[in-house]
């Protein structure tokens, strides 16, 4: 049926020529067992618990000591439509309509309150000193470690890291600048200090990183909220986009909501999502808290606990400046090539694709100062892993 970054989908037809749905997650889908474990009790905690219109679970396993010989679930199929290909021929009152019923359900969740921060699991997935229980009608569920896939991802997942269950919404605004602090520590290398199309030969050194991820966590703590209710912990789909939104066929009534994996339980004033441009941007962060420190005292009667010389202030905000022009231009390019951030596109679509970055390159190659063309050639993100051909004689 479909094949991402993260998972493999099945359409499985029966002899009695009922249908399942088989989905496998990928190596990269998250940490081995809780993925599974977590997307499941999710999926029937909302539809069990609060009625929500997610697919049934029929089997699933954890682990890949099973005749499959992979992590898999088996759920229903939904036979509905979805969303994207409708969106644009509604008239205004059925998107209005639309977006009423997901209010209505995203409410739902929101009105049940859990007892900490973490992912949804059944207690039999989670060793009892690693789970928060809490009761509800017919259900065995727990909190447990969070699975988002940035506390997993590659040295982390080997890693002895604070993953949860929190109590804390603190620990919650702390935990992943720890996590990344260690990282670093342990296995941090210098990197490119460049954004697209101003490549540099200077790079980011791990102790710059430290020391930013250090600042961070002088503020932390300020971050929460002084309103109990903005840190109550809150369950919320992560990623609420068009193909996880089916229709019933020729309506507009939400038939079910796909794709729970790394859902996570957090505070109310995190679930309302952070800024994309935090992630793996040293220059925004940056930036960030050096905003941060200028609206400090309007907010916080506390003395700021970082500072910055005007010196050093207005050399981040040029370099904030440089990156989000440069982020911009990347946009454009990956709509003109037609490929999304992570550079993929659809099977059907990879030659033309490959063909324009190809073209793309030499143009901007072409365009590019003289003294920066060899840099700007090996720098290109948009080619083959182990491309390392030297630049065209123009």
């Amino acid at each position: 049926m479909a094949e991402g970054g993260f998972n493999k989908v099945f359409l499985l037809t029966m002899d009695d020529g009922s249908e399942v749905v088989a989905r496998i997650p990928t190596p990269i889908a998250g940490p081995r067992g809780l993925t599974t474990a977590s997307e499941v009790a999710t999926m029937r905690f909302l539809r069990e618990t609060l009625h929500i219109p997610v697919p049934r679970v029929l089997a699933y396993s954890p682990t890949s000591d099973n005749p499959v010989g992979a992590e898999y679930i088996l759920m229903e199929r939904l036979r509905g439509e979805a969303l994207g290909p409708k969106w644009l021929s509604l008239s205004k009152t059925d998107m209005v309509d639309l977006m009423t019923q997901i209010a209505r359900i995203e409410k739902k969740i929101f009105d049940f309150k859990f007892p900490a921060y973490g992912s949804l699991y059944h207690r039999h997935d989670i060793p009892k000193e690693s789970r928060v229980d809490f009761e509800v009608d017919g259900g065995d569920f727990c909190i447990g470690p969070i699975c988002k896939r940035q506390f997993w991802h590659g040295e982390r997942a080997d890693m002895e890291l604070d993953r949860g269950p929190w109590t804390s919404p603190a620990d919650c605004v702390s935990a992943p600048a720890r996590r990344e602090l260690a990282c670093t520590s342990t296995f941090g290398k210098p990197r490119p200090r460049r954004a697209f199309l101003l490549p540099t030969e200077e790079n980011i050194d791990p102790r710059e990183h430290i020391s930013l991820l250090s600042q961070y966590l002088q503020v932390a703590p300020f971050l929460v909220p002084a309103q109990q209710e903005m840190a109550t912990p809150i369950l919320r789909h992560p990623d609420l986009s068009f193909p996880n939104i089916l229709l019933t066929p020729g309506t507009n009534k939400i038939e079910g909501i796909l794709d729970w994996q790394d859902a996570s339980i957090l505070p109310l004033f995190m679930q309302a999502g952070y800024p994309a441009f935090c992630e793996h941007n040293y220059f925004q962060v940056q930036a960030g808290l050096v905003g941060l420190t200028k609206i400090w005292d309007g907010m916080i009667s506390d003395p700021c606990p970082i500072s910055f010389s005007p010196d050093d202030e207005k050399a981040i905000l040029n370099d904030a400046t440089e990156w989000r022009e440069c982020e911009e231009i990347l946009l454009n390019i990956q709509e003109n090539i037609g490929v999304n951030r992570e550079g993929g596109t659809h099977p059907d679509d990879f030659e033309h694709a490959y063909e324009m970055a190809q073209r793309l390159r030499l143009q901007i190659y072409a365009n590019a100062e003289e003294k920066l063309r060899k840099l700007f050639w090996k720098s290109w993100i948009f080619k083959d892993d182990g491309d390392n051909s030297p630049p065209p004689v123009l």
